[in-house]
């Protein structure tokens, strides 16, 4: 039982982070401060996703502007940074710890969970000619990235999950792999 409702949330995990054609908009649970260029603690076994990030930052690595302060949501664990015009989010990142992990009702390890979501991205590459699945050297323990409609970058960093995504332009958005990378790459100065 806990394996298939494992796959239902795995499932919708890739929904929302690849091809679903819309961000799923969950309401905000949680107030956001500014991020701090100082390493973050986890809060309660828990990391708020947007003390990664700067509006500013986002905005220099987009060329574009978005809203002043992004929202969190699934108690911090998401962030999303709106663009100030248009509907789609310019980015949206996720962090996945143990804990997490465990709320979604999964019997994984943070390094099992990247490792299905990769193997899983890795078979949908197989079937959807558009998308594309490689390794990224140089950010975190391991890191990948999936491509598409969305670019999804996935960085496995000290036993925690940092997934961002941005929209590419041929689908509306104002993202790329090199934009994404370089915002994971201020993220990761800020990780635990």
């Amino acid at each position: 039982m806990k394996i298939s409702f494992g796959c239902f949330w795995l499932a919708g995990l890739l929904l929302l982070t690849g091809c679903a054609s819309t961000f799923f908009t969950p309401a905000p649970t949680v107030f956001v401060t500014t991020a701090t260029p100082e390493k973050l603690q986890l809060v309660n076994g828990r990391l708020n996703a947007c003390l990664l990030l700067t509006t500013s930052e986002i905005e220099s690595a987009l060329t574009t502007k978005t809203t002043p302060d992004p929202f969190a949501f699934d108690g911090g664990t998401g962030c999303r940074y709106d663009f100030s015009a248009e509907e789609s989010p310019a980015v949206v990142v996720f962090v996945y710890n143990e804990i997490t992990v465990e709320s979604l009702g999964l019997q994984w390890t943070v390094d099992d969970w990247f490792e299905i979501e990769k193997k899983k991205n890795l078979e949908f590459a197989t079937q959807v000619s558009q998308v594309k699945v490689e390794d990224v050297s140089g950010l975190g323990d391991k890191a990948y990235y999936r491509d598409g409609r969305h670019v999804n970058l996935y960085i496995l960093e000290n036993g925690i999950e940092y997934v961002f995504t941005t929209t590419t332009p041929e689908y509306g958005g104002k993202g790329s792999l090199p934009a994404i990378i370089s915002l994971a790459k201020i993220a990761l100065q800020r990780m635990p």
